[in-house]
């Protein structure tokens, strides 16, 4: 433990101290979630041969809130803010983005995979971070339609760099 740690639990007690801690780690892993976000991203921006149109669904919303971090972080709230920065990424190299929310709103799944197929999207990608009571099962995997998708390499090179730069488990593309 840090002596800035240190110095708070003597100063202001264990408790407030423990969630200044688990406040700093769930800072450290956002912004290593943010670096990842930025090297995977150069994975899809390298179809860049082919401006497609993506359809973001940041998973949950509303009053559904998704899976809950021990520190009492919503699901919904984090993949809405990583997916507006891979909507902003995704635009910035030409490509056209369609998104089921911007902020925190319920949409049901009919109107999700509706809106995606109106707008004739390319690819439809759904952001979650699920959960476990089993703290220790954890890890990122990747699930496409089909393993013959022309996505189904660019899942697993995103799969792999999410992997490596969370240094969490890799537990691979799904079918």
């Amino acid at each position: 433990m840090n002596s800035d740690i240190q110095t708070i639990i003597t100063s202001v007690g264990f408790p407030i101290a423990l969630s200044f801690y688990l406040l700093i780690r769930f800072e450290e892993k956002l912004q290593k979630l943010t670096d990842s976000i930025n090297e995977l991203s150069k994975n899809i921006l390298s179809m860049r041969w082919w401006l497609m149109k993506f359809y973001l669904d940041f998973g949950h919303g509303g009053k559904d809130s998704g899976a809950v971090g021990f520190n009492g972080t919503f699901e919904s709230n984090v993949v809405l803010k990583i997916g507006l920065i891979l909507k902003s990424m995704l635009e910035s190299n030409g490509h056209t983005v369609v998104v089921t929310r911007v902020d925190d709103s319920y949409y049901s799944l009919s109107y999700r995979t509706d809106k995606a197929n109106k707008n004739g999207c390319d690819y439809f990608i759904s952001l979650h971070m699920n959960s476990f009571s089993n703290r220790n099962v954890r890890g990122c995997e990747v699930w496409v339609y089909d393993k013959s998708s022309r996505v189904y390499g660019v899942s697993k090179s995103i799969c792999d760099s999410l992997s490596k730069a969370l240094g969490t488990p890799n537990r691979g593309v799904k079918i």
